[in-house]
């Protein structure tokens, strides 16, 4: 089921669902008019909903970079899993995260993702 509107909070108004406007359109109005430098967008929601495929095209659209978090979430698994880390053992997981560097580098196949010095991107879907 569509909701019949769409709370756009991050632009502090409430807009009605308007089919006949395409999001291409809405998304290089709102680039042009409210988008300053130094601007984020985070996009929320469940499990498999389709978060990452909406924020690299919404990226790409908008000439933004794309940081996939829940990849790097993923990445501090691959490494715990590596260093053979209890997974429920919050406290090594927490020191883990702080200490653990984490780079995103950009190749001509798109970004990878180096975590703990291991290019683990091919490892996170």
């Amino acid at each position: 089921m569509l909701a019949d509107s769409v709370h756009d909070y991050t632009w502090g108004r409430r807009e009605r669902f308007n089919p006949g406007v395409s999001e291409t359109d809405r998304a290089q109005k709102e680039r042009h008019t409210s988008l300053e430098n130094g601007s984020a967008i985070a996009i929320d929601g469940p499990v498999a909903s389709g978060k990452t495929t909406v924020g690299r095209k919404l990226a790409h659209r908008l000439e933004y970079r794309f940081l996939d978090t829940g990849g790097m979430y993923r990445a501090v698994t691959v490494v715990a899993l590596n260093e053979n880390l209890d997974l429920g053992d919050q406290d090594a997981l927490s020191r883990l995260t702080e200490e653990m560097p984490i780079e995103i580098v950009a190749s001509p196949d798109g970004d990878r993702l180096i975590a703990n010095n291991i290019d683990v991107t091919d490892r996170l879907r």
